[in-house]
């Protein structure tokens, strides 16, 4: 795909073939549109009235689709099959939202989806059906993706690292969202899917990471997307970091808060007390002492 396409902007049916170089033939055109030539992807379409119960709210970055198969029990093949695989084999996945009263353009394109998780589910008539939660990732194109990632790993690489985020420049809230989101598959592929803490790597049915992407001093004080500002986390170890409950020392020993240990409510918090976190394979991405530092003074502890 080219960058010709822009997010939240809507196009014509042959405006989104040129975009994919291909051709979707006479007839209906499918829901689930997977592409080979010429890269691999899917093209994902729903118009929201129907004929599926497909539903997105309102501001929300959060698509819940419908797979392919009316009045009948949706079968494990061809459309349903390969979204259901896309995380497994790396595939992208496009949105739009059809709206035919916007008379000859009418695909809104949405951007790149992630596919969280699916399920298969029994229908209000009674059919058994594939419904998939897709995420909006804010990122237009491959090239932004790439681009970004890459702006992120030699920003990681210089010897001295902001606290906080540049919030002098002029960044768009979708080009904030685009960084935010680079950082977040960057820190989870620095830690190879696996929390820093536990070490354990889980997946939903879907096969996305359980594990979250931490920034270290928190982004809520407007903290950096340096990478070094990044852990990889598990939903609990990510709570526990997040309020203060386990820190690290600048050797990435785990501390916690000296209340809780013995506390069976929080064994799987204090049983890794002591114990080094995991750590990226390159040492250009080790979390920086300067965050570390503001972490532990943001909860009150002294090292």
């Amino acid at each position: 795909m080219n960058s010709t396409l822009q997010i939240n902007q809507y196009y014509s049916t042959q405006e989104v073939e040129n975009a994919f170089q291909t051709r979707f033939g006479g007839g209906p055109i499918q829901g689930i549109i997977p592409l080979k030539n010429p890269s691999r992807s899917i093209i994902v379409r729903s118009s929201l009235s129907g004929p599926y119960d497909d539903r997105m709210h309102d501001n929300s970055e959060y698509l819940y689709y419908i797979g392919h198969g009316e009045n009948q029990d949706q079968k494990y093949h061809r459309g349903n099959k390969a979204l259901a695989e896309a995380n497994i084999h790396h595939v992208p996945i496009y949105g739009f939202i059809i709206d035919k009263s916007k008379g000859e353009k009418h695909w809104l394109f949405l951007g790149l989806l992630q596919l969280i998780d699916y399920k298969y589910i029994k229908s209000s008539e009674g059919y058994r059906q594939y419904q998939y939660k897709l995420q909006k990732k804010y990122l237009p194109n491959d090239e932004q993706i790439i681009e970004e990632q890459q702006q992120l790993q030699e920003e990681a690489q210089t010897e001295a690292p902001s606290l906080t985020a540049d919030t002098t420049s002029k960044t768009t809230s979708i080009q904030r969202k685009t960084r935010s989101s680079a950082f977040s598959t960057n820190v989870k592929i620095l830690y190879n899917n696996q929390c820093s803490v536990c070490r354990r790597e889980r997946y939903t049915v879907a096969h996305y990471p359980e594990v979250e992407a931490a920034h270290i001093y928190p982004k809520e004080k407007n903290g950096s997307d340096d990478l070094r500002n990044g852990l990889a986390l598990c939903k609990l170890h990510h709570w526990a970091f997040d309020i203060g409950l386990l820190y690290l020392d600048d050797n990435y020993v785990i501390k916690t808060m000296q209340h809780i240990i013995n506390n069976a409510d929080y064994k799987e918090i204090f049983d890794f007390a002591g114990q080094k976190i995991l750590l990226p394979e390159d040492k250009r991405y080790y979390p920086h002492p300067i965050y570390i530092k503001a972490h532990r003074e943001l909860h009150g502890f002294d090292e």
